[in-house]
């Protein structure tokens, strides 16, 4: 049957519709007074329900062209489309109804367009009808009625996905929460997931956390693409708790999204702790200090100890030898040493007496050397170097000096060694163009 044919007007009357739209709600609903329920067993309301799906309930006025409500049985199809008039393009495929009853114009029915009809965009739906039996064709009801709440409650259930552009606010908006910003509980995928965002996640003001991860089947966190902050929390008492997660607490795939140096997967204004392993390809730091408890007073002091610093990459291996009879000594170094490091470099020390005659007698081969020129039974420290030289060193060979980005030049790692402000802080660099 073409369009055509159910444009025309059916027998002796004319339909029109006056629609509301109400959505299927899990919740049982109880008037007057109800039972109490022995200690320890859930009521049937307290009890966990299934996610309520995507179906809706649709209600409708049929009256004829002098505004009388009709009755009878009705046959009804249903088309959904993402614009009003003829414009736009049908979502999902057509529901058809047989032998609906409508009473006193009144008719409701039961509609599931499938779970990716509604992603949170506006959608519109078009009706057609015709007498139940008569064979003819069906009328097309005008306009198409809006379904303006519809999309976005049904995006919102469990598994669905909402897909908007809208500028400087996010899909879901929360203005002074009492606790969290976000709970999820458990989550069989990813906790939450932003597929391309100006922010990721952005939390100015939460009590507790900003998000709260309890567990993730995947991510507690995923960002695909953020122009600016993967995750942005401005004061929380812990800005994004992640409790559990099987693959990473936080992933952020592509944070400087136009390559510009400024966008960030993470920026911390505090401590951040890290428990276990900590994997990094550049560190930008003005000192790299490790505190440890001090071991004459680990109840009440810190010791601070600092990193050792080189334009190279560095590997330092050290020990000590005891010359034998012939005042010789060889030095076992690791049997990875030679597939790690090249241009190797040697210190030898006596211990005890001097040794003016103590030198390398054979350099490193089969990753070990010789020292010769001491006396029997002398101790002697020794220290080699390499510069790191496997496959990964080589494919991302060391960088000393390199000039800033033009949104960097003018700001500091540390301005206030130089004189400067803070506000002329190397993070500050990324908010030029929001003054």
């Amino acid at each position: 049957m073409d369009r055509a044919e159910r444009g025309e007007i059916m027998g002796r009357k004319r339909l029109f519709v006056t629609i509301t739209t109400t959505l299927v709600v899990a919740l049982a609903l109880g008037v007057g007074l109800r039972a109490s329920q022995p200690e320890g067993v859930l009521s049937e309301e307290a009890r966990p329900q299934a996610p309520p799906g995507m179906g809706f309930t649709y209600q409708g006025m049929l009256t004829d062209d002098q505004g009388k409500p009709l009755s009878g049985l009705y046959d009804f199809e249903f088309e959904l489309y993402n614009g009003s008039g003829g414009s736009g393009f049908q979502v999902g495929s057509t529901l058809s109804v047989s032998g609906k009853e409508v009473n006193g114009g009144l008719f409701t029915v039961d509609l599931d367009f499938g779970e990716n009809a509604f992603t949170g965009q506006a959608r519109w739906l078009e009706i057609h009808v015709r007498e139940a039996g008569s064979g003819g064709g069906f009328t097309q009801l005008l306009p198409r009625q809006p379904l303006t709440p519809v999309p976005y409650a049904v995006a919102l259930v469990p598994g669905a996905s909402i897909e908007s552009v809208l500028n400087n606010t996010g899909i879901i908006s929360l203005t002074n929460r009492a606790d969290d910003g976000l709970r999820v509980e458990d989550a069989g995928g990813d906790g939450v997931q932003v597929t391309s965002a100006a922010f990721g996640f952005y939390v100015i003001d939460a009590a507790v956390d900003g998000l709260l991860i309890d567990h993730a089947g995947s991510d507690g966190v995923y960002v695909g693409r953020a122009e600016s902050d993967g995750v942005y929390v401005e004061s929380a008492n812990y800005g994004v708790s992640v409790a559990s997660s099987d693959t990473d607490g936080i992933f952020v795939n592509n944070a400087d999204a136009d390559g510009d140096g400024i966008g960030i997967a993470g920026y911390f204004d505090g401590d951040v702790r890290v428990t276990d392993h900590l994997t990094a390809t550049n560190l930008y730091a003005v000192n790299k200090n490790f505190v440890i408890d001090h071991p004459l007073d680990p109840e009440n002091k810190y010791l601070f100890h600092s990193s050792v610093e080189s334009p190279d990459r560095k590997n330092v291996y050290d020990g000590n030898a005891t010359m034998d009879g012939d005042g010789e000594a060889w030095v076992q170094l690791p049997d990875y040493f030679e597939a790690l490091n090249k241009d190797f470099r040697y210190q030898l020390t006596p211990v005890g007496s001097p040794g003016p005659n103590l030198h390398v007698a054979e350099t490193i081969t089969d990753n070990r050397f010789k020292i010769a020129g001491g006396d029997p039974g002398m101790r002697v420290s020794w220290q080699v170097t390499g510069i790191r030289d496997d496959v990964s060193a080589r494919a991302r060979p060391m960088r000393v000096e390199a000039e800033k980005s033009e949104r960097h030049k003018g700001f500091y790692v540390d301005p206030e060694a130089y004189g400067q402000p803070t506000a002329a802080g190397i993070e500050r660099a990324r908010d030029r163009d929001d003054e």
